[in-house]
């Protein structure tokens, strides 16, 4: 009978396993005493302790706090994954205005500002008209000028 390749390390491998086993068998006899029948003949019985409250706790105190231990760096940890916080940075809301229209007589100047007539002194969104120019209107809120244009 010839054995292929295949089959001779199959046998190669069981040999290697069986080594193993006799060798970790006659060095820890004594865990394989069930096995053989050897012993002091007494099982071994685990006992489950229950822990022991040392001071009874009132209702109202507050539970120990269990520090955490520093164990380094967390191997499952992707820092990829994390979500940075995007910084909001305060925008200042600027009222939409419009120059739509400027009408210059002698009369007076007027402005149409978001569909809104204005003449100098007008208020329009906060804003007060200053003065109307043939292309410019200028606006000031709160000591700051604003120069609308025509388009």
């Amino acid at each position: 009978m010839t054995l292929d390749k295949r089959e001779k390390n199959m046998l190669y491998v069981l040999a290697v396993v069986l080594v193993i086993f006799l060798v970790d068998f006659f060095v820890n006899s004594e865990d394989y005493a069930w096995l053989t029948g050897t012993g002091d003949g007494e099982q071994r019985v685990v006992e489950r302790v229950k822990p022991k409250i040392t001071q009874p706790r009132a209702s109202g105190d507050e539970p120990d706090v269990v520090a955490v231990l520093d164990w380094g760096r967390d191997p499952f940890f992707d820092p990829s994954l994390v979500v940075k916080k995007k910084k909001t940075r305060k925008v200042k809301k600027t009222v939409s205005l419009n120059l739509k229209a400027i009408s210059m007589a002698e009369s007076g100047s007027v402005a149409m500002i978001n569909d809104l007539i204005l003449t100098v002194g007008d208020q329009v969104s906060g804003y007060t008209v200053v003065r109307i120019d043939p292309k410019t209107v200028e606006l000031k809120k709160e000591g700051k000028s604003r120069i609308l244009k025509l388009k």
